[in-house]
């Protein structure tokens, strides 16, 4: 059954089933980020060669991703009331849940075996020539095999069929369908099938398999024939998966046993409060199956624990990765505009008839302008990486408590890549691009005073293409002066001039540069609408419409 059925009212029903759903995939997301980060870890690392323990963990994790990602948006789709279900997509749900659901449990019992063979046959496991490749293929196989019944028992039933929606009120659910195994025959003998192969059977033989580990290890470390320290790392593996079984049978258990309890009609006269409270701890312990296994493998595993630091410390690392080189490609898009910018002016004023001939697309040069600005980016951003605070040279000055031992920054180091990164950078979007900007406007400069003093340009249009040019001058200064202080002390930086300054003094130095750094985005606009007439009457327009808008509904 599902949660969404116990609910008095179909009104309540959405309201609570969105507030189940959106708890549910806040749990999933975390159960992928760790699942993932266990696939990672162990492909990286090729632990997964390593033993056949370490290839099931790693396929637990993989099963996990591929059912949230693919089975888990069906099931959602199915657990909502319509008329559009049909039996077979509850069959092909009923399939891929089941059979997962099951291959966790046989993969169990496929750890606990080889850990087994390893600690009380070592010698024998060596010589095995059991394909890793052939005991995933059977762990499908059987989980298939004994999914079949619940596959064949499931179907598409009215709602209102449904015990638990025999007290819901809903005025529009006669033609309303939802998956359920019925109560008959058919279905107490597959959700019995189901509940003694896929849970209770390999259950027994996984306690079976770690209580002789744990009796042979006992008796080997009691009689010395084991070195201590060997046996109790072999314990402590051994508690691992024992402890990963046991939250397994917690998480998945429930569902399985309930879903047997229901095709008996157990649950038939509960009432309507603990049905609800069944179901929903159910569904509850059925998403946190997902966090099993890296957890619990994660917590007693010290390699892994160490894996799992250095891949955070690679995100940090990452995410500076990330920031800079969006702010670097931004920075250097905008000078690379301006230098766009002058260039057009000066064809269209120096060379008006050839400009008006050009055929160049406008989307093309925009597409070089953000080419040309990744490229010059890439140095700096393969240089930044995430590092302790207290290696900063800045921080030398500052005091900092115990907190400060793990907290990072993003900084360009003071090597040969940093120093190379900054100053190309420098150079290729900051400086050249100036240069490039003052020969042209000096240029236009030059001819528009030629032209004016000689009387071949009428004084009216010199002087309005004067002012434009002047405007889009001071637009260029003003984008210098904003973003050119961060640029140049990003390169001052790399070569160490500031470590011989102090901490106050370095602290004021960047908060000024940080200021004009995100003045950037006022020049613009504020010298474009003073040197811009139209610009200002649109602006003028804009702000009496919206008034014109606002006085019917004050009145």
């Amino acid at each position: 059954g599902s949660t969404f059925l116990l609910i008095r009212s179909y009104d309540e029903a959405r309201n609570l089933f969105a507030l189940f759903l959106t708890i549910n995939l806040f749990l999933i997301l975390f159960a992928l980020i760790v699942n993932a980060s266990i696939c990672y870890i162990m492909i990286r690392g090729k632990r997964y060669k390593r033993n056949r323990s370490n290839l099931f963990i790693t396929h637990l994790s993989v099963m996990e991703l591929i059912y949230r990602f693919l089975i888990f948006p069906l099931l959602v789709y199915l657990a909502v009331p319509s008329s559009g279900i049909q039996s077979f997509h509850c069959k092909v749900a009923s399939f891929f849940s089941s059979t997962s659901a099951s291959a966790i449990f046989v993969s169990l019992v496929a750890i606990a075996a080889d850990r087994y063979h390893n600690i009380l046959h070592p010698l024998e496991n060596l010589k095995s020539k059991r394909k890793p490749t052939l005991l995933l293929s059977a762990v499908w196989v059987y989980s298939a095999v004994v999914s079949i019944p619940v596959v064949v028992s499931a179907r598409a039933v009215p709602v209102l069929e449904i015990p638990e929606a025999r007290e819901m009120t809903c005025d529009n659910c006669a033609h309303e369908k939802l998956c359920d195994i019925p109560q008959n025959s058919l279905g107490r003998s597959s959700t019995t099938f189901y509940f003694l192969l896929a849970f209770f059977i390999p259950l027994a033989v996984i306690f079976w398999l770690y209580t002789k580990v744990a009796i042979f290890l006992y008796r080997r470390g009691k009689n010395g024939m084991m070195h201590k320290v060997k046996a109790r790392s072999k314990s402590k593996a051994v508690r691992m998966l024992t402890i990963t079984v046991i939250g397994y049978v917690l998480s998945l258990g429930p569902y399985v046993v309930v879903a047997m309890l229901r095709s008996y009609g157990i649950f038939n006269e509960t009432p309507f409060g603990i049905m609800f409270l069944i179901n929903g701890l159910v569904d509850f312990a059925y998403h946190t199956s997902s966090l099993g296994n890296p957890l619990i493998y994660s917590y007693y595993n010290g390699n892994f624990r160490n894996e799992i630091v250095r891949l955070s410390s690679g995100i940090q690392s990452f995410q500076c990765k990330v920031v800079s080189f969006f702010s670097h490609v931004s920075a250097s898009a905008i000078f690379i505009s301006l230098v766009a910018i002058a260039a057009d002016r000066y064809q269209n004023i120096v060379h008006p008839l050839a400009n008006l001939k050009s055929n160049r697309k406008p989307s093309l040069l925009l597409i070089v302008v953000w080419v040309y600005a990744t490229v010059v980016s890439i140095p700096t951003v393969f240089s930044v990486k995430a590092v302790p605070a207290s290696e900063i040279p800045e921080a030398k000055g500052m005091t900092c408590d115990a907190d400060c031992a793990g907290k990072k920054l993003c900084e360009i180091p003071q090597n040969s890549l940093g120093r190379f990164s900054t100053t190309l950078y420098f150079l290729l979007a900051f400086v050249i691009q100036l240069v490039v900007i003052f020969i042209f406007y000096n240029k236009i400069a030059i001819f528009l005073h030629n032209r004016g003093k000689n009387g071949m340009m009428h004084k009216v249009a010199v002087r309005s293409t004067s002012k434009a040019i002047r405007m889009l001058i001071i637009t260029v200064l003003g984008y210098m002066i904003s973003l050119g202080p961060r640029v140049v002390v990003a390169v001052l930086r790399s070569y160490g001039i500031f470590n011989g300054t102090s901490f106050a003094a370095m602290f004021l130095f960047h908060a000024l540069v940080d200021f004009a750094s995100y003045s950037s985005s006022m020049g613009n606009p504020l010298i474009y609408s003073y040197y811009n007439g139209d610009f200002r009457k649109e602006i003028v327009r804009v702000c009496r419409r919206k008034k014109k808008k606002k006085l019917p509904h004050m009145q």
